[in-house]
Parts: structure tokens; C-alpha cells; sequence
């Protein structure tokens, strides 16, 4: 039965279900790089290795307030500060001071005024531009200080400028698109003023500590900070619910001490973990968005500081090609040296494709880690078990002739030192569709097997993996005396507002009647912490609002979260807990039921609906979407007609084609790859042509002379006729054209659109899905057959670049990594009495919930819609929180150990 027994098996489920493709198909996703990305990789990577980068604001040091105080008259003359002139005494300074002290100061001041005078000559109205970082640097805080109060002074001025100019052409006759283009100018000011606000507010908290910092100086970019807040209406409520990205991260962040990257607590708890043991099963539990993958940034930054010769080598596996390719792009981002591996499909060798960050000459041994799929891990781990078996072979010989098998030197045979990081091993767990009749998954039946050969480090990353209490077989699993040990964690740096069909948001109390439910829904959040993750800022309102109607003590949150860099989810989450223990000290059954009625919920409008979602509901789900159910592609074309076939027609026309037939995606890519084709054609032969027709035998004077001021002339009017991408701009999701025949004119920024060099023209699917992907709608699924390799391939990388507005999967994805969208839409109807939350067990409905809100510049909150009547999922999650739910065959723990059973 078992794999390693059955070469034939094996070799069948090899080649059916390997990821081979990892290794030469993907290393243009995998060397994407994405800047804000790469920061935290690397800072990552160097927590491993204890290095730790000052920023430039560290060092620099105080003046203090005397001399402030004598700068800032010059200050109030260039109107940077405001008050009254005053008259500085420097005689009272000096007296103060002793010789020796009087004569450094002196000279400071001299640097000072040389400095601040530099300063002043070289102001300028024009504001600093950097989207993703902003550092005021210089020596002394104080004139760091006045840097940034100049900078916010010229954000508010060309706000207040544009605002005016704004009011003059709402009254005018511009065009639509003209004055959505201008507005687009206004929220990015604003949002670039909130961000100041923000970031200010926490250089300020920091430095207030600084008791050597004028606190004049501080007092004066306040003030700042308060007329910012003026001129753009700020409310921090408002900014948690419509800006929360800038509760993550500012680009001011940098001027602060005290770095925002860092390990999370369940991080260096399994960090310390692994470092300071030898032999150890760690069984990583954690939830989404804990950062368990990127857990492998500072352990190989651990290894690179430990002797190359004694150095152990990462075997990072999963099943799921998303993570594996996410986890390529984090190490090869930041320089890591690695191989990704591969089972040549032939004659079942393994192929190694090295980073260019290896030593090729000796790449094996300055590799830190290989990636690959389960099934190569599989291979190394027997490999290894080769080694093993040679070793004793060996020591045994030098039991009988010790001179020419000596237990030192280069004859001794060396085992392989591994530590396999198992990501999402569990996947799958849910189903017993397995190879060949089994009653568990192929990758339950890979994960089983591979236990049987595991070294004497390992490390299994799972929310679906079994606990030591749910599954003690772990105790066989385990050799040799390893530690096994069990890291979980509430962490949630994500909330999930849950939004019924009804458009009703759900909160976890919601229908309970007793003080026991109330501690019941308390303890399963403990076991499995997504479920508090429910508890978003919107439900923490309502709560405070229902509870101060019955009376009950309630946080003031305007004053908890008057800087909105608090407003994290766990903190939210601690709130919600805290009041709920308030309500069981209540001990009030009665009290319970009225605050817990579901007529409480908060209402956000009417719920989704599929026919308007890509046109006038579209600002509900700008930031990205991915849409869930049992049959993506067939689910997508048809709500993609339902939204677009009378789209483009005028209303007093009748439409007798559907929109595929209306757009013909493959002429228009024909077109406009023959106009490409002969606009490089002319580029390259006005390029070759010499200006005299005469080939010059001084080939550097040939480059110099060949193209006159008129043949430029006529380069640039070539340049000018670039071929057009005839795709429909309305069918753009996101861009002008579409959000103006959509009739959107909320505040939304219009996107980037997918481009015609964006379309995998080697791929063979349909005209329908390609129609689809130039709107920045993708499909993913890995069972489909219509779906090739090259598609499959387009869209993680349209992902990872933000330029998929919505994602329509299966399960594929829910094993998936970071994606660039904030909502989620379940297809939770049944169809053939299935659906796609009918199909999979909770943990994995919660691992799909997960995806969303993770990744890019998004929210800390997603929004997560349903659209049967019954409300099919909310009804999972209640059975589950109530300790009703029937798993059935989806149990994860049930089918884990029914192969356990079987192959062990």
C-alpha cells in the first residue's frame, strides 16, 4: 500500500501530481520584486542574523531649547511657526554655563546657524514626492523638525489650492472624466495628508521622550499637525474604516527609532525554539496572516552566520505552487543563495536550478536552502536515508579494520544535515478523493509517508494541522528523543467583516440567549483564534453603542484610538473580549439575549449581487476581489456576460450578441500585434539608416553622426503613433473610462490596467478567458483542464503586481499565499446539493476567508460577502461556534489518521 513500497504507485503519482514546473517555468514571477516588499524581507532576514540598521534620525542629536528659541524668530518671519517675535537674551544663556561649556556651545551654534541658514536659503513651496519613503535627515532633531513643519506647510497650501480650483470646475462645464481626473489629484493629497498626520503623530510620541529636544519645537509641528487636520476634515474613526492602510505603515516610519519590523511573539518564540535545539518535531499552528512562511527569513538568516561547514541546509516543501513561489521571491529578493529542485519527469532524477547567488562552482554546499514540492522532499529524504546507510556500513568496517576505514577524514561518508520545513502538508486533509479509490488525498497520503523518513529537525506549518491532543500519533512520528512541541497564537493583524446575503454584518455573540454561550464562543476563540477575527471596528461601534443603551461600562474609543495606529485588530479583537467579560459579569442571562439579537446587527446596505459587481457596484470591491465557488470558470463567464452583455450597447438598441461575440478579443490582439509589428520595423530601419548612406569605417564616429536633428524629428512623430490596444477602456475594471459609464464617483483612485504585453498569447485557453483577463478578471484553478500552464502562470504574476481586479477560484487558492485583494464574495448556494462550503471542512472555509486583505498596500480589514438566502456559511460558523457543526468526511483529523492507520 504504501509509496516507498510500490515503485509503479509512486511513479504514477509522480507524474500525475508533481510540481515540475517550479524550477524553469517560473523564475520570472520569482524574481518580480516589489520594494515595500523587499524591505521587510530583509529585515526579516537580518533579525535572523542580529544585524540591525540604524536610520538616519538615530544620529542625530539635540540642540535643545535656548538655541530653538533664538532660530525661531526667523521661523515666524518666513511664517513656518506662528506666535509673537521675541527678544533672546544670550548673555542669560551663557551664564548658565561654565567656561569650558560656554565654548562648545559657541561652536555649535556656529554649525548650527551655518546649517539653518543653508536651510532657509534653499526653501522651497515644492513638496517632497516619494510614495513609498520619506526621510528628513540632517544632524540636529530640531532642524529635522523644521524640515517637516516646511513639508506640511506645502502639502496644505497646494491642498488648499487645489481645493479652490476644484469648487471653480464643479460649476464649470468640464467633461465627466475631466473632473474625476482632478479629484483623483485631491484624494491623493488627502491621502497623502492623513499619512503625514498619522506618521507625524508617531515621530512626536517618540520623541517626546527626548528630554534634551526643545519642546517649543515639538509644540510648533503639532500645531501643524492640527491645522492638517483642519483643512482635510480628520476623524480618526473615519480614517480606520476608509484609510486603514496607514495603521500598518507610514512612509515616515523610517525617521523613527524604533523599527516597525519585527518577529511576531509566536515567531521568536519558534525562532528561539529551533535555534537552541537539536532534535525537535515543531508543530506550527498559528493562523493566517501570523507569519508562518515568512518564518524561513530569519532561520536562513540564522544559518548564514553558522560555519559553512557545519552549516544545515532548508528543505522548505509544499504542495501548493503559490507558496512555493512566494517563498522563492521572498529569498531570491533579498540575495539568499538557493536551489529550487526538481523530479526530471524521464527518468526521475532530480534537476537543480540554482540561484545566481550561489557559488556555482560549489553550489550544493553554499546553497542555504532548496525549494521544491512534497514529492522531491520525498527524494532527498531517501537519499539521505542512503547516506545513513553507508555510515553504519562504514562504522561497522572500522570495528574490523579501523587503519583503512578511520572514523576522521575525508573517507568518512557524510550525512546530509537537514531541516525540512513542511508548509501546508495538511492540504487537502478535508477530502478523501484520493489516487486510485483511497479513502484519504494523495498529499494525506505524501504527508504520512513523508513522516516515516523525516530528519532529525522539523518543522510542520499548518492552521489545519492536527494538535499533539487530536492526534498523539505524532508521538511515533517523532525519533530519536525529539522535542515535540505545539506553537499557536491570537495574533491577527487581519479582520474579517462577515456580510450576509441581507447585507447584515455578523458578529460571533449574535443569537446567543445565556452567559455560558457567551464563555463557550470565549473558549473556542482561544482553540481557534479566526473566529475573533469577526470582531472588526464597525462591530467594536455597534458593541460600544448597545452596550452604553443598557448602561454597561464602555471604552471612549475617539480617545483609544485618537491616534489610528492603535486601531490594530488585536487590539479591537481585546476590546470586544473585554467587553463581552464585562457582560458575563453582568450575570445576566437576560441582558444577554437583548444585547446578542440579531435585530442588532448593523446594516450596510443591501447585500451582493453578482449582475452589478463589475459595473455600478464596483466601488464595493475596487481593492480586489476573489470570488469562490465549486466552478470558477463557468461561474465567471456567466457573471461576466450578466454584466457586460448590454454594457456597451445604447439603451434604445437591441442587443442580439453576447459580449465575446461583440469584442472578438482574438482580432483585436491580431491587429494590434501587426501594428506592433511594423511600428519596430520602421524603429529599427530610421535607427540603421546612416544619415549620408555611406558606411563609415570609425564605428564610435558612425554613432555619433548617424541620426541628424531631422531624422530625431522624425522618430519622435513614430513615437507618436504607437499602436493602440483597441480593447475597450470601459471594460477595463478600474479604469476612468469604466468607473465614468459605471457613473462611480466615490473616492476611488483609478488603476493600472492589464496591457496587451500583459496576455499570454502562448497560451491555448479560450477567447472568452482572455476576454476576461484584459478586464483584470483571472481565473484560477489548478483541476481545471481548460485552464493551461501559461494562463495559470499570467495570473499569480497580474496578482502579485495589483493588476487583477477580481479572482475567480476553487479550493486552489486556499493554500495560497499573499494576493493584492480586500474582498471575498462565497458562492454559497447549493448546486446539485453541493457547495463549495458544503465541499470543505471549517478550517479550510477559514484558510479561503484568510486570503483576502493580505498583501499589498490594503486594508486591515476584509470584507467578506455571502450570497445564499439561508445564509449557508454564517449558519457553519454558528454550528461550529456552538459545538454542533458535523464534520463528517471533511474532518480533517479523522482522515489524517485514517491514513496514519493504513500506511504506517
Amino acid at each position: 500500500m504504501a509509496l516507498f513500497s510500490n515503485e509503479n504507485r509512486r511513479n504514477k503519482i509522480d507524474t500525475k501530481f508533481a510540481i515540475n514546473h517550479i524550477g524553469h517555468r517560473r523564475w520570472d514571477i520569482i524574481s518580480k520584486q516589489i520594494d515595500f516588499e523587499t524591505e521587510l524581507w530583509t529585515g526579516l532576514y537580518n533579525i535572523g542574523k542580529k544585524i540591525f540598521k540604524n536610520n538616519l534620525v538615530s544620529n542625530s542629536i539635540c540642540y535643545g531649547e535656548d538655541i530653538y528659541l533664538m532660530l525661531r524668530n526667523d521661523l515666524l518671519q518666513l511664517e513656518i511657526v506662528s506666535g509673537e517675535i521675541e527678544a533672546i537674551n544670550s548673555n542669560k544663556i551663557n551664564k548658565k554655563l561654565s567656561k569650558a561649556d560656554i565654548i562648545r556651545y559657541n561652536n555649535n551654534l556656529r554649525k548650527i546657524k551655518s546649517e539653518f541658514s543653508s536651510l532657509l536659503q534653499n526653501i522651497s513651496n515644492e513638496i517632497t514626492i516619494n510614495r513609498s519613503k520619506i526621510v528628513f535627515s540632517g544632524k540636529f532633531i530640531e532642524l529635522i523638525i523644521i524640515k517637516m513643519m516646511i513639508h506640511c506647510k506645502n502639502l496644505i497650501d497646494k491642498m488648499i489650492d487645489k481645493q479652490n480650483h476644484h469648487q471653480k470646475i464643479s460649476n464649470s462645464k468640464f467633461v465627466t472624466d475631466e473632473k474625476l481626473s482632478y479629484k483623483k489629484e485631491i484624494l491623493l493629497i488627502e491621502d497623502d495628508i492623513i499619512q503625514l498626520i498619522i506618521g507625524y503623530t508617531k515621530f512626536i510620541e517618540e520623541k517626546k521622550l527626548n528630554i534634551q529636544l526643545s519642546k517649543t519645537c515639538l509644540e510648533d509641528l503639532e500645531k501643524w499637525i492640527n491645522k492638517a487636520k483642519q483643512i482635510i476634515k480628520y476623524d480618526s474613526t473615519n480614517v480606520i474604516i476608509h484609510r486603514p492602510k496607514f495603521i500598518f505603515k507610514t512612509i515616515y516610519d523610517e525617521m523613527l527609532q524604533k523599527k516597525n519590523i519585527d518577529l511576531y511573539p509566536s515567531q521568536k518564540d519558534i525562532f528561539k525554539f529551533v535555534t537552541e535545539n537539536n532534535s525537535y518535531l515543531a508543530l506550527v499552528h498559528t493562523m493566517l496572516a501570523s507569519g508562518k512562511t515568512t518564518m524561513v527569513l530569519p532561520l536562513c538568516g540564522w544559518l548564514a552566520t553558522v560555519n559553512i561547514e557545519n552549516r544545515a541546509k532548508i528543505i522548505f516543501c509544499c504542495p501548493n505552487e503559490a507558496v512555493l513561489l512566494e517563498v522563492g521571491r521572498m529569498i531570491y529578493g533579498i540575495g539568499i543563495p538557493f536551489g529550487i529542485v526538481i523530479r526530471n519527469i524521464k527518468d526521475g532524477s532530480l534537476i537543480y536550478k540554482w540561484s545566481t547567488f550561489v557559488d556555482q562552482k560549489n553550489p550544493e554546499k553554499t546553497a542555504i536552502l532548496y525549494l521544491c514540492d512534497i514529492f522531491v522532499a520525498r527524494i532527498l529524504l531517501e537519499q539521505r536515508q542512503g547516506f545513513i546507510v553507508n555510515y553504519k556500513k562504514y562504522m561497522d568496517r572500522n570495528k574490523i579494520d579501523p587503519i583503512n576505514f578511520p572514523i576522521i577524514g575525508k573517507h568518512l561518508p557524510k550525512i546530509p544535515d537537514y531541516i525540512l520545513i513542511g508548509d501546508e502538508l495538511t492540504k487537502d486533509a478535508d477530502s478523501r478523493e484520493g489516487f486510485e479509490n483511497n479513502d484519504f488525498s494523495v498529499n494525506t497520503e505524501l504527508f504520512i509517508d513523508l513522516m516515516k523518513i523525516i530528519p532529525p529537525r522539523v518543522i510542520l506549518m499548518s492552521a489545519t494541522l492536527p494538535t499533539i491532543e487530536q492526534f498523539p500519533e505524532y508521538h511515533k512520528i517523532a525519533k530519536n528523543n525529539m522535542i515535540i512541541k505545539s506553537f499557536t497564537s491570537s495574533e491577527a493583524t487581519i479582520g474579517c467583516a462577515l456580510i450576509s446575503n441581507k447585507g447584515k454584518l455578523f458578529a460571533p455573540h449574535f443569537g446567543a440567549k445565556t452567559i455560558d454561550e457567551i464563555k463557550n464562543m470565549l473558549n473556542i476563540i482561544q482553540t481557534n483564534p479566526f473566529i475573533g477575527r469577526f470582531y472588526t471596528f464597525e462591530i467594536l461601534l455597534d458593541m460600544v453603542s448597545i452596550f452604553n443603551k443598557y448602561e454597561l461600562i464602555t471604552p471612549i474609543l475617539k480617545e483609544v484610538f485618537d491616534d489610528p495606529s492603535k486601531a490594530t485588530q488585536n487590539n479591537i479583537q481585546n476590546i470586544t473580549y473585554e467587553m463581552l467579560n464585562t457582560l458575563i459579569n453582568s450575570k445576566d442571562n437576560k441582558l444577554v439575549e437583548k444585547i446578542s439579537n440579531i435585530d442588532n446587527q448593523r446594516s450596510i446596505g443591501t447585500g451582493v449581487n453578482l449582475s452589478t459587481i463589475f459595473t455600478t457596484d464596483f466601488n464595493k470591491f475596487c481593492k480586489g476581489c476573489i470570488i469562490y465557488s465549486n466552478n470558477p470558470m463557468n461561474v465567471a463567464l456567466e457573471i461576466y456576460r450578466t454584466n457586460f452583455d448590454s454594457f456597451l450597447i445604447e439603451e434604445d438598441k437591441k442587443n442580439t450578441r453576447d459580449i465575446f461575440h461583440q469584442i472578438k478579443i482574438l482580432d483585436i490582439i491580431e491587429k494590434h500585434q501587426k501594428e506592433l509589428e511594423n511600428y519596430n520595423k520602421i524603429i529599427k530601419r530610421m535607427k540603421s539608416k546612416s544619415d549620408d548612406g555611406i558606411i563609415k569605417s570609425n564605428k564610435e564616429h558612425n554613432k555619433k553622426e548617424r541620426m541628424k536633428t531631422n531624422s530625431w524629428e522624425q522618430l519622435a512623430k513614430v513615437n507618436e503613433s504607437y499602436p493602440i490596444w483597441d480593447f475597450p477602456k470601459e471594460l477595463q475594471l478600474g479604469s476612468i473610462e469604466h468607473l465614468c459609464k459605471c457613473e462611480i464617483t466615490s473616492k476611488f483612485i483609478p488603476i493600472a490596467s492589464v496591457m496587451p504585453e500583459d496576455l499570454p498569447i502562448d497560451s491555448n485557453v479560450s477567447s472568452e478567458i482572455l476576454t476576461l483577463l484584459a478586464s483584470g478578471i483571472g481565473i484560477y484553478s489548478t483541476s481545471n483542464n481548460f485552464l493551461d500552464d501559461a494562463y495559470l502562470k499570467s495570473v499569480l504574476l497580474l496578482a502579485k503586481r495589483g493588476l487583477l481586479r477580481v479572482i475567480f477560484s476553487d479550493g486552489s487558492i486556499a493554500y495560497g499565499t499573499n494576493l493584492s485583494v480586500s474582498n471575498i464574495i462565497i458562492i454559497d448556494e447549493l448546486k446539485d446539493n453541493e457547495s463549495i462550503v458544503t465541499k470543505h471542512s471549517i478550517k479550510t472555509i477559514f484558510q479561503m476567508l484568510g486570503r483576502a486583505g493580505r498583501g499589498g498596500d490594503l486594508s486591515y480589514e476584509a470584507r467578506i460577502y455571502t450570497t445564499s438566502h439561508d445564509d449557508a456559511l454564517i449558519s457553519i460558523i454558528q454550528s461550529y461556534i456552538k459545538g454542533t457543526l458535523d464534520e463528517g468526511t471533511r474532518d480533517e483529523v479523522t482522515n489524517i489518521r485514517k491514513a496514519f492507520e493504513t500506511i504506517w
